[in-house]
This record gives structure tokens, C-alpha cells and sequence, in this order.
């Protein structure tokens, strides 16, 4: 009896697979010789969840409005007891309770498919991978073991621009030949979203809205296994783990053990298919904001996984080894990696889960930690920092006492005493999340080999310009109320109202928004001390006089009211101690007519920065226009103009206007590399120091060594000359407009690239001093070459100026404190 109950539930299966149509047979035969669209990816994931093994949900929209999905798939049995599974692992975690046993916990396995929307072969694998699943019985009898995440498509806006160039840019036959329209992707590619951010940056910084919302998921399953899928060049071979060194320091033995254990899985299928792969080389596990190390931080084991393709294989191409990779080899490659992973943690079930609950309850433990917590003092970023650990999942509390403290202190590098006051930030590491916040708090992360694939510095107190200290004592805290300090008797009575422009980043986004409302605002030029009110410089006045009529100051009433920045009321306009109001201790603030450039060597992340910058932290107007129409463009309509970083160029009578238009009161905030385009005109200011290469280096400190040179290690001698990412602690001139509102900086550079001080005309407000303090890699041969040079300067032409951002402030969105230098340039100069 038993056997027929058995048969008749095998029967049952088999007919229930074969109601579940194929890529194939959904999509029609086109699959896996040409892209399919988004909506499409989205309707045959929606045929799938017609089976009851499958749970599909929309866990959010992209910027252009398309849907974000993840299927759960297990069994049925497991389907129904979802939500236990779902909390027990939150409880192994140390995030949640559970009353199930340990013995009842399942492992799981979440795969995430093109955050790059040009690495499209993943997002096609997916469906493959999900009806293998569902449908193969030598695939589908894990479920009852495993829980399965699938996200199809983590960046919908790239996927489709990708796929709907291609579609319609590919002919009727295939064309493998490189000389094709189909692998000639046009600017700005696929790879990026919207914005043109890169997602596969952005996981642990949460500055895009489909990281957002995939976090809040990811934060509630916390997977045992995280497998992102990518692709690469179209001449390399398929990549999986083991990662390549460096691994961070807080990557546990297990980790390492895992991966490798899933690494020769998939070996043993590429052996026995006689598919080339490659393990251990250029894909590392240290900056935290990948697909692979964010997870891996968070207690799982993830993964890279690199298939041969990109936006530049089209359907087709021809490798160097004349043979073909098509679109159907991608799809069958990731299909092979995502079934060996999730084969893999069923087979090592017991140690993965096992494994992880000792990891969180190490995390959770105060024994082997430097300090017992951080402490951050108030500072004008401090609000992003707050929902920067909230929205990781790591619990902090805001200090509810004044007192003296003991601590080191990131930014004088040593032990000191220091005061603690109510509002300050502290961060408990003895919780589940301990290892994330220890990784990005960390100074210097220790390089086990310096070839690395991304920056080597991302400490949050430099990035956010926030005075923190390690402490060894815990501090009596509160939760946070999420309120901010407001000054509530703003009313139309007031001769004015004053903004402290230092207290937070809102403060800019309100001079955006009382600009763009055609209101007079000033900025103060020289402190000002009133009836128990000092104004600093930078902040910002909103006097009832100046404006056009008292409905006018209702206005800007309205929206102060409706902010968390600090402000208050002004009752006279004499001053105790200083200029007046109505005096030049204050200067009006122009409302930034704004123009800036995309296109062909424009950067496409740094433009993107800058546009996201406008659209959506400061809610102010950009006009956007190709750097190939720059000559046609009437620049008199414009009061500013940003040159993104980029290789583009400028001709000889582009840039004598644009020196035209400054002279006549234009600013030009010119960024990263545009500044090659001013280096060479003798109106610029600007000089760079010039590079000698590395062989002329070699040489001259040692030639015979250079003669007698080893071709292995070219690549490592390659790093001497290079800089991936480092940290320079900058000297700041507080009294210059631009650096209104800083305390300090840190800048973050990632070119080797060297500018000297500028000369006579010209203020170098935010430099780097003779003995600089660094944090990360800086090759051996440019360390000294950073000495003295510039950062920020600002260049007075005519009527106008020049502003050189000889480093990004906007890097990624996460270097907060650059925010407040992008600001100052803007309202400030």
C-alpha cells in the first residue's frame, strides 16, 4: 500500500510538471537566441507561480515603475509553514524568536540574477533555472530541504534598456562577427539603473530605491547562501568561487570551507561537460557593498558568479578561440552553477546551519571585541548615518546624558577624553549585526594582497564626517524618536528667521526648495551675535523685508515647518556684536540656473551621481544636454554649468567660451577627470604635476633590476603606480564659503592623478598637507607625489569662477560629506 501511495504521489508530480511550460514553450522559440523582454521575464514567473510550490512576491518599483519580484520556492509541505521557517532562521540569527526546534530549521538559498542589466544572460537563466526546479525530479526532490529565493532581475531599468536596444538592433541572422551594431552597446549601456548607478556597489549604502527594497527582504529571510550572478568579457570563461585574495579578516574558516565545497561542485559539472572555468583570480571578497561580501557579513556564504557574455556578446560572438559563445551556453552555464549551489546546501545543511547560528551568537557575544560600542557625535550628516544603520538592521540608541568619556578617536588617530552629549549616536557590538557595523567602521581594513577590485577604504565616520570614538564602556541610551531638533515658534511675527546651515543636511535641501519658491535668502559672511542668537557663517536668513510680499514669507514659513533642519526666530535685526542684518555680514543667494552634460566619455556612475543629486536628495531643477551639443547651447541662460568626470574633450573654441561665460559671471564646477579639459588652456588656473610612467621609475632607482625583471608579477609590480581607492585625511580652510559647515574632511581618491596647489587668484580651501594621514592602498610610487596638492580650489575669472573638484564629493552617494562641499559650491559661492 505504501508503494501505490508513493506512485500515485510520483504521478501526481509528473502531471503537475509537465501542466508547467517551458522558456521555451511560454516564450516561443526565440528563447535563448534572443533577449527577452522584462515584461515577458515577469509573465513566465507569474505562469510559474500557478504552482503551488512557488510564492511569488512584489517587493517593490523600480524607478521607472517596474516591478521588483522574488519567488519562494520549496515544497508544499514547507509552503505552508513559511513563516515559522522564516522566524526560526531570524532566531538562529539572534534577530527574532522561535519555538521550533533547531532540528526543524531549513537552509536557505537566495540567487540573484543581472544587477548589471547588460549581463543579461543571467536574468535569461533564471526562468530555465526555476522550471529545472520545479519540473526535473533529480532538481525538484530538495525542496522538502530547502528554501529557495530566486530574484530574477535586480535591476529592471538596465535589463531593459539593454534588451529593447537589442531587440531592436539585431538583424534576422545572427551576426558573431565583432563588426555588428549588436556588440557596439551605446552610452550609457544597460549596466547601470535610472540613475546610472551601479546596484552591485550599492548593497551595503542603500542609495537606490531597489536596494531599499530588496534589503528590507533580505533582512527578513537573512539566507545561509547568497549567489549573485554576473557576467564579464565575452573572451573570458565562466568564474565561480572560491574568491580571490583578499578576503577580509572577518571572513570566518566555514566561509572559506563552503565555498570551496560549492566551487568543485560546479567543477565537477564544467569537468564532465568539458566547460572551461576559472577559481582564486580578480573577483576578492573586501569592499562590503558587493553581492558577494554584503552577504558574507551578514553570516551568509556568498558568492560571485562570472559567465562569459555582457552587453557587447549580443546573441552571438566569436571568442579568440573561434568558437562561438552563444546566448544558450550563458543560459546554460548559470543554470548549471544556481542547481549545483542549491544541491550543495542540502547537502551540507547541517554544518550550514549550524555554522551560522554559532556565527550570530558570536556577534551577539561581547567576548573578543575591541570596544563595546561606537560613539558618533551630532554633526550635519548625522540623520543619513541614523538611517544608514537602520535600514542595514544595526541597532543603535541616542545618548540621553551628559557626561566625560574615554575613547579612541578616528579622527585624531589616538586615545583621548572627550564629552558626551544627549543626541549622540551609540552603537552597541554585541549584536547580530556586529561584524557589518565592525566592517564598516573600520579605519583601515588589513590587505592580505593588494591586487583588489575596488576601493580598500570606506570608514563611515570619514565618509559622513561624523567625530566618533571606540569606546570599552557602555552608555545609557534611549531609542530613537527619529525627531530632530526644531525650533517650533517660527511664525509670520518674526522681523526674520535664521537656518543653521551646519545642523544637517536638510538645511540644503531647504535653500533648494526656498529658491526654487523665488524667495530672497542670505548667507552669512562673518559671525553675528544677536539677543541670544550667534549666526555663524553659511547660515542661511530669511528676512520679511526682503521679500516681495508678506504672502511671500508665509511661504518660506510653510516650508520650514515642514523640515527637521534648526532654525528660529529673529525679533531685531541689530546686532550685539557685529554687522547688522541688513548690513554685508550678509550676501544673497542666487537661485543656480544649473546645466549639465551626459554622453560619449562622459562617466556614466558620475553623471548619474550628479543627477541624482538634483532629482532626488536636493529636489532641485538640472537641465541635462549631450556633451556633443555643448557648442550649440545658448550658455547665457545658465548661471552654472557641472562638467561631470569623464575622458571627453573639449575644442580650443568650446572652452574660450566657456571662459567667455565665466568671466561674465558664470560658475563652472568642474569634476574628477573633466579637468584635463582645463589643464591645457592657459585661462584655467589649473596645472597637473605630469606622471612619469612606472619603467621610467624602475629604472631610475635601480636599473639593473628593471633589466633583469621576471615577467611573472607584472601585475603586482602593475599596483606600485596605482591607487583603487584610499582615504586622505585634507587640511580645510573653515573660513572659505566652500567649506562652510565642515569640521573636517576626508577625501576619498581613487586616481593617481596629482594637481599641486594653485597660485596666485586662486584659494585651495580643502588640500592635502605636506605629511598626509592615509587610510587603504596608495602604491609605493605615488604616496610622496600627493604632497601639498589640491582637492578643492576655487578660481575667480572676471565676473565668475572656477570651481575644481579634483575628487569626487559625490562618489557613489555614500561620501555624505561631500554632499556638504557639492552644497556650498552651489548656494555658498
Amino acid at each position: 500500500m505504501k508503494i501505490i501511495l508513493v506512485l500515485i504521489g510520483f504521478i501526481g508530480f509528473s502531471l503537475a510538471a509537465q501542466e508547467l511550460p517551458s522558456p521555451s514553450q511560454f516564450l516561443g522559440e526565440e528563447y535563448g537566441k534572443q533577449f527577452t523582454a522584462h515584461h515577458r521575464l515577469v509573465d513566465y514567473f507569474q505562469e510559474m507561480s500557478k504552482d503551488p510550490r512557488v510564492s511569488l512576491q512584489q517587493y517593490g518599483t523600480t524607478y521607472e515603475g517596474r516591478p521588483l519580484y522574488m519567488a519562494i520556492v520549496t515544497s508544499e509541505a514547507n509552503h505552508e509553514n513559511l513563516e515559522a521557517i522564516r522566524e526560526k532562521n531570524l532566531a538562529l540569527a539572534q534577530m527574532g524568536s522561535s519555538n521550533r526546534s533547531d532540528d526543524e530549521a531549513l537552509p536557505i538559498v537566495w540567487l540573484s540574477y543581472s544587477v548589471h542589466g547588460n549581463e543579461a544572460g543571467g536574468s535569461e537563466s533564471s526562468m530555465n533555472v526555476i522550471y529545472e526546479l520545479l519540473t526535473n525530479p533529480e532538481q525538484s526532490n530538495v525542496l522538502d530541504d530547502v528554501v529557495v529565493i530566486i530574484d530574477p532581475s535586480l535591476n529592471p531599468d538596465g535589463y531593459s534598456r539593454y534588451t529593447h536596444w537589442l531587440r531592436g538592433s539585431s538583424g534576422k541572422a545572427l551576426h558573431p562577427e565583432h563588426t555588428d551594431i549588436e556588440h557596439m552597446e551605446p552610452w550609457p549601456g544597460g549596466r547601470v539603473n535610472h540613475y546610472l548607478f551601479d546596484l552591485n556597489r550599492d548593497w551595503a549604502w542603500q542609495t537606490q530605491k531597489e536596494t531599499r527594497q530588496r534589503i528590507v527582504q533580505y533582512n527578513r529571510w537573512m539566507p545561509h547562501v547568497h549567489a549573485d550572478l554576473h557576467e564579464m568579457g565575452y573572451d573570458s570563461h565562466y568564474y565561480f568561487a572560491p574568491a580571490a585574495e583578499p578576503y577580509h579578516k572577518a571572513i570566518t574558516d566555514y566561509q572559506r570551507e563552503l565555498q570551496t565545497k560549492i566551487g568543485k561542485s560546479h567543477a565537477a559539472i564544467f569537468d564532465q561537460n568539458s566547460w572551461l572555468y576559472f577559481t582564486r583570480e580578480v573577483f576578492d571578497l573586501l569592499y562590503p557593498s558587493y553581492g558577494d561580501t554584503y552577504p558574507t557579513f551578514n553570516g551568509s556564504v556568498g558568492m560571485t558568479y562570472e559567465q562569459a557574455g555582457h552587453g557587447m556578446a549580443g546573441r552571438a560572438i566569436t571568442m579568440s578561440n573561434k568558437k562561438q559563445l552563444t546566448l544558450q551556453d550563458r543560459i546554460d552555464h548559470h543554470t548549471a552553477t544556481s542547481l549545483s549551489t542549491i544541491r550543495t546546501a542540502v547537502i551540507e545543511s547541517s554544518s550550514i546551519l549550524s555554522n551560522f547560528k554559532a556565527y550570530f551568537e558570536q556577534s551577539a557575544s561581547p567576548v573578543g571585541k575591541p570596544y563595546k560600542g561606537y560613539i558618533v557625535k551630532q554633526g550635519a550628516s548625522l540623520s543619513s548615518f541614523k538611517e544608514l544603520l537602520a535600514n542595514n538592521g544595526i541597532q543603535y540608541g541616542i545618548i540621553d546624558v551628559n557626561k566625560k568619556a574615554n575613547g579612541y578617536s578616528y579622527f585624531q588617530g589616538d586615545d583621548m577624553s572627550f564629552e558626551v552629549q544627549k543626541g549622540d549616536v551609540f552603537i552597541p557590538t554585541d549584536q547580530a549585526k556586529s561584524v557589518l557595523l565592525e566592517v564598516l567602521m573600520e579605519e583601515e581594513p588589513v590587505l592580505a594582497d593588494s591586487v583588489t577590485y575596488d576601493i580598500t577604504s570606506w570608514s563611515l565616520p570619514f565618509a559622513y564626517g561624523l567625530e566618533s570614538y571606540g569606546v570599552k564602556s557602555i552608555y545609557s541610551n534611549q531609542a530613537d524618536d527619529h525627531q530632530n531638533k526644531v525650533i517650533s515658534d517660527v511664525e509670520n511675527d518674526a522681523y526674520a528667521i535664521y537656518v543653521k546651515w551646519s545642523s544637517s543636511l536638510e538645511s540644503k535641501s531647504l535653500t533648494a526648495s526656498l529658491l526654487k519658491e523665488d524667495l530672497t535668502i542670505k548667507s552669512v559672511r562673518s559671525t553675528i551675535h544677536l539677543d541670544g542668537i550667534t549666526l555663524e557663517p553659511g547660515d542661511v536668513v530669511i528676512i520679511k523685508g526682503d521679500q516681495l510680499s508678506l504672502s511671500h514669507y508665509d511661504l518660506a514659513i510653510r516650508l520650514l515647518q515642514k523640515t527637521k533642519v534648526e532654525c528660529g526666530r529673529i525679533e531685531s535685526g541689530y546686532s550685539l556684536n557685529g554687522k547688522d542684518l541688513g548690513g554685508s555680514a550678509l550676501q544673497k543667494i542666487h537661485s543656480p540656473k544649473v546645466l549639465t552634460f551626459f554622453g560619449e566619455g562622459v562617466n556614466a556612475n558620475a553623471y548619474g551621481q550628479v543627477w541624482y543629486y538634483f532629482e532626488q536628495i536636493l529636489d532641485y531643477p538640472i537641465s541635462r544636454v549631450d556633451i556633443q551639443q555643448l557648442s550649440s547651447i545658448d550658455l547665457s541662460i545658465f548661471n552654472t554649468i557641472i562638467l561631470p568626470d569623464g575622458y571627453y574633450s573639449l575644442s580650443e573654441h568650446q572652452r574660450k567660451e566657456l571662459g567667455k561665460w565665466i568671466r561674465e559671471g558664470g560658475k563652472l564646477i568642474s569634476v574628477g577627470g573633466a579637468n584635463r579639459n582645463l589643464k591645457i588652456d592657459e585661462q584655467f588656473a589649473i596645472s597637473e604635476i605630469e606622471q612619469e610612467n612606472n619603467k621610467e621609475v624602475e629604472e631610475k632607482a635601480d636599473k639593473e633590476r628593471y633589466k633583469k625583471r621576471q615577467y611573472e608579477g607584472a601585475e603586482r609590480r602593475s599596483i606600485a603606480g596605482s591607487i583603487p581607492g584610499a582615504i586622505i585625511k585634507t587640511e580645510i580652510d573653515p573660513t572659505h564659503p566652500l567649506c562652510y559647515g565642515l569640521e573636517s574632511y576626508y577625501t576619498l581618491k581613487n586616481s593617481r592623478t596629482k594637481y599641486p596647489l594653485m597660485g596666485k587668484g586662486v584659494y585651495n580651501p580643502v588640500r592635502i598637507p605636506r605629511d598626509y594621514i592615509s587610510y587603504g592602498f596608495i602604491g609605493s610610487e605615488i604616496q610622496e607625489g600627493f604632497e601639498e596638492n589640491a582637492v578643492f580650489s576655487v578660481q575667480r575669472m572676471g565676473r565668475g569662477q572656477v570651481v575644481y573638484m579634483l575628487d569626487n564629493p559625490l562618489f557613489r552617494s555614500f561620501w555624505k560629506n561631500g554632499e556638504v562641499v557639492f552644497a556650498n559650491a552651489l548656494f555658498q559661492l
